[in-house]
């Protein structure tokens, strides 16, 4: 695909997505494995139809995680389209790819994952066996996102005091004679 088509495509916002919300905890495998397999089928149908895809599923909690697919040239997120452009040039033609993202502000210091789950060609010939890679990714985001141990601002070593020395000194002063 053109970058620079791709680039429009997006700033555009002509391409399918989706946002599924739920509640972690209802959450279970049997749910996890549906959303993964409905989301495969459908970023197979938009690639087969010349769409790019974004398939999303929210969970909301104490600690929200967002974990989804999409398709792209280059391993950016969607919000990041402008970037494209400055690390590739226009006319450059580059392979579709579906990548697994996650975002949450407990997932790592950067707040985002993304990782390539394969070509859109791969995809598009077996989206069943990238089903079980994608739920072990999934799966282990959350756990990452669960683990997370948010860090305590740093507290400024406390400065050893150190007596300062001091030495006295006297001045003198001569005073003028009197003539």
């Amino acid at each position: 695909m053109n970058v620079l088509n791709f680039v429009e495509l997006i700033k555009e916002d002509k391409y399918q997505k989706q946002l599924t919300t739920m509640k972690r905890s209802e959450l279970n495998k049997t749910k996890l494995k549906k959303f993964v397999h409905e989301t495969l089928m459908a970023v197979t149908e938009s690639l087969n139809s010349g769409y790019m895809a974004q398939h999303q599923l929210h969970l909301e909690g104490r600690r929200p995680l967002t974990v989804g697919v999409e398709t792209g040239i280059v391993n950016l997120p969607y919000e990041n389209i402008d970037k494209v452009t400055k690390i590739m040039t226009e006319e450059d033609n580059r392979e579709v790819a579906v990548y697994l993202t996650a975002s949450s502000d407990f997932l790592n210091k950067s707040g985002f994952r993304i990782d390539q789950l394969a070509t859109a060609d791969d995809v598009i010939s077996d989206e069943q066996s990238f089903e079980s890679q994608m739920i072990s990714w999934v799966e282990e985001k959350m756990q990452l996102v669960k683990d997370y141990q948010v860090e305590e601002p740093k507290k400024s070593e406390s400065k050893k005091e150190t007596k300062k020395k001091t030495e006295k000194s006297t001045k003198k002063t001569t005073k003028k004679a009197k003539k």
